[in-house]
């Protein structure tokens, strides 16, 4: 036991899972240590904690879910949230606009590179 907190064997998958996914769900039992895993990893990796247990966060995500959502930084700590079903696909929406914004980006990089290309083609011609 370190800092009076026993290890968190799932610390490392957890770490694991948020390098390469855009949203990650710890799930177990009641007292179990959900909270505080999110709570170590979130303080270290920079995300803002929100917790559903506070009533005004908790009215503002039922009253407007994809508001509420849209209102989140990029990097989000959201406990309690089953308190919140409406939550969910607020989330996955915004999951997947973010991703296709990253998409057409990408698409845009990828056609400027090859309009440069063509370009420094014609003037090596010249």
């Amino acid at each position: 036991m370190r800092d009076g907190l026993y290890p968190r064997y799932a610390e490392p998958r957890l770490l694991e899972a948020l390098a390469d996914t855009p949203a990650v769900l710890i799930h177990g039992p009641r007292q179990s240590g959900k909270t505080t895993l999110a709570l170590k990893v979130a303080r270290a990796a920079g995300y803002e904690y929100y917790s559903f247990d506070d009533g005004n966060i908790l009215r503002a995500a039922r009253e407007d879910p994809t508001g509420f959502v849209a209102g989140l930084p990029a990097r989000a700590a959201l406990d309690e949230v089953q308190r919140v079903p409406g939550l969910f696909s607020a989330l996955k929406l915004s999951i997947d606009a973010a991703r296709r914004r990253r998409e057409r980006a990408a698409v845009r990089r990828r056609d400027v590179c090859r309009a440069g290309a063509r370009a420094l083609g014609a003037l090596l011609r010249s």
